[in-house]
């Protein structure tokens, strides 16, 4: 009997010490989970100030001349030092495993790939140009020529102008169509035969900001502007899926740690037991 208790009591033991060893684990997972939990937002933050920056950059700094004179930007500046911040953040997250590496790595592309468009929509916006700059300068400058250098009548001229500054206003092709047709009739004409490349500059210029214009876009429905709020929205959901995600694994790994520990509590109380009971019968059979 004596035998008999005491292989229990060191079986207990056995079994307290591998859930000792197991509760410490678990405890240590639940730590770099809620670690994690907490780089997972520390990124999260650090992508919702980049969006309000790339917002701040398209409201403001893309009718800032002097961006277009220098081709420099403060908030383009501090934007790439956000970018740099944010990658070392997806590396640093990305050691940790704690989730799908694959899942990690779609974001961090769809990232890049959301920084690639902004690249593209900064190339195209200075190539386009503002007042004086780019290639809507070029246009202004030839527009004032044929105002002030030619026999052009002023009302063909002003009907150029109006086409030129509704498409530039409504983004609609058939202002395109219309300043071409009326350009076209204006350079048959045998009077304007000697002002022909300065029309051709013109109207070659005006086409090409068409064409750039329609590129770029519009936020709410086309180009790459449209695209790249498509890219901003699916980074935001992809980060409440991770963010969601890392939660719900730290929550099964805290409800894990729990039952653990109860069942600890549980094999404790009994090696108490046992315990009292060893000694009892060892009591009285000492006394017997």
């Amino acid at each position: 009997m004596k035998a008999r208790i005491l292989f229990g009591l060191n079986f207990l033991i056995v079994i307290f010490v591998i859930l000792s060893a197991i509760s410490f684990y678990q405890f240590k997972e639940i730590e770099r989970a809620r670690i994690y939990d907490e780089s997972i937002e520390s990124l999260q933050l650090e992508l919702i100030r980049l969006f309000s920056m790339d917002n701040y950059f398209f409201e403001f700094e893309e009718a800032n001349e002097m961006f277009y004179k220098s081709g420099k930007s403060s908030v383009l500046d501090a934007r790439n030092k956000l970018i740099h911040t944010i990658n070392e953040k997806f590396n640093l997250i990305g050691e940790e495993q704690f989730i799908s590496a694959n899942l990690l790595r779609g974001i961090h592309e769809e990232f890049q790939n959301y920084n690639k468009q902004h690249e593209l929509l900064i190339g195209l916006i200075l190539e386009r140009g503002f007042k004086d700059e780019g290639i809507i300068g070029d246009m202004r400058k030839h527009a004032h020529q044929i105002e002030t250098e030619t026999t052009i009548p002023m009302k063909h001229y002003l009907m150029l102008r109006r086409h030129e500054k509704d498409f530039l206003l409504r983004l609609d092709d058939r202002y395109v169509r219309l300043f071409n047709e009326k350009m076209d009739e204006l350079k048959k004409e045998p009077a304007h035969q000697r002002y022909l490349k300065l029309l051709d500059s013109y109207q070659q210029e005006f086409n090409t900001i068409a064409h750039n214009t329609q590129m770029i876009g519009d936020f709410g429905s086309s180009g790459k502007k449209f695209e790249f709020r498509q890219s901003q929205l699916t980074l935001e959901k992809n980060f409440q899926d991770l963010n969601t995600l890392s939660e719900n694994k730290t929550l099964a790994m805290v409800q894990n740690g729990q039952y653990v520990f109860l069942f600890g509590v549980a094999i404790t109380l009994l090696f108490v037991l046992m315990l009292i009971v060893f000694t009892y019968k060892s009591s009285k059979a000492a006394f017997n």
